[in-house]
């Protein structure tokens, strides 16, 4: 159930700022290029599942057992460049101070690596691009 409503986002935005991880990092082979990635993990593999149905971004994993603890893990990640530009420019206005400073992080990141004729294959909505003049 794809739900990139008003709504929808706004959920993704809660779930996010409260278990998500936004990361850019340089590629280990090759410094001078960047990851992107995002991340959520957590015990409930019912909110891992939503994000994956709400957004249609990326991939749910789980559950994985822990030594030591009772309850199972589940993870949602999403590693396509363009798909995390995409989500957190659209969740960017619900999102507090820390998370709001590391989307922009992507957004700069994500800027300097496309081509300057643009990005062919990229899955980029439609909200997003029309919200991109709020940074």
């Amino acid at each position: 159930m794809l739900d990139w409503s008003r709504e929808g986002l706004a959920w993704v935005a809660g779930i996010i700022e409260g278990e998500g991880c936004f990361s850019v990092r340089p590629r280990k082979a090759f410094p001078n290029q960047t990851i992107l990635s995002l991340e959520v993990k957590m015990t409930d593999g019912d909110i891992i599942h939503r994000l994956k149905e709400v957004t249609g971004l990326g991939t749910a994993y789980g559950p994985y057992t822990r030594p030591g603890h009772r309850k199972p893990i589940y993870r949602w990640k999403v590693s396509s460049a363009a798909d995390i530009y995409a989500l957190a420019v659209a969740i960017y206005p619900w999102m507090g101070t820390r998370r709001s400073g590391k989307i922009r992080e992507v957004i700069e990141a994500f800027t300097n690596k496309m081509p300057k004729s643009g990005h062919s294959g990229n899955r980029l909505r439609g909200s997003a691009l029309q919200h991109q003049e709020v940074f």
